[in-house]
């Protein structure tokens, strides 16, 4: 298990090779983020089918990430239960075409300003909805990634480039 901070928030996550299994059943992986709480876990999801971590001894809930493309699947867990996260990892290529549709005139700038590729502005985008909890439902085009504020909330977005593999995470953190 890797950590990182973001903010002033400790993250941990493990990347792990998915290939030959038949189902998403990514259940079986949490136990190796147990220890960060001494404690049992569970995954448990809201109503929006947003996942959280659930302690077993106090049954709070703390936030978790998940994302997975070919055979690479990786698990992010914050132990602040303040802050929304979301994270998300394209290993398959993206079209321009796609992207095009979802982003706004507002944006180009901001995307020239900070040479991001084709992939790296389909996973923030991705990482943020995540993070909000709508998922692709709310419609990625209603995301601009040159805010650095959305609604009560404070976006922080990192890169991470691990092992070969390179991932968006993303912290909404209250102001």
């Amino acid at each position: 298990m890797q950590r990182i901070m973001i903010t002033t928030n400790n993250l941990y996550f493990k990347i792990y090779n998915i290939s030959g299994l038949s189902n998403n059943n990514y259940t079986n992986y949490l136990a190796d983020f147990s220890s960060l709480f001494n404690n049992k876990i569970t995954l448990v999801k809201d109503i929006f089918r947003k996942p959280y971590i659930k302690v077993a001894k106090t049954n709070k809930l703390y936030p978790i990430s998940i994302s997975h493309s070919k055979e690479t699947l990786i698990i992010m867990v914050a132990t602040n239960r303040e802050i929304l996260l979301g994270i998300d990892v394209e290993l398959k290529e993206i079209s321009q075409r796609v992207v095009s549709r979802v982003t706004n005139s507002n944006e180009k700038i901001y995307i020239e300003e900070h040479c991001l590729s084709v992939s790296d502005i389909w996973m923030q985008k991705e990482a943020i909805s995540k993070a909000i909890g709508s998922g692709l439902s709310m419609g990625l085009q209603n995301i601009d990634l040159s805010k650095k504020e959305m609604g009560n909330y404070c976006i922080e977005k990192k890169k991470i480039n691990y092992g070969g593999i390179s991932f968006y995470a993303v912290v909404l953190e209250k102001k």
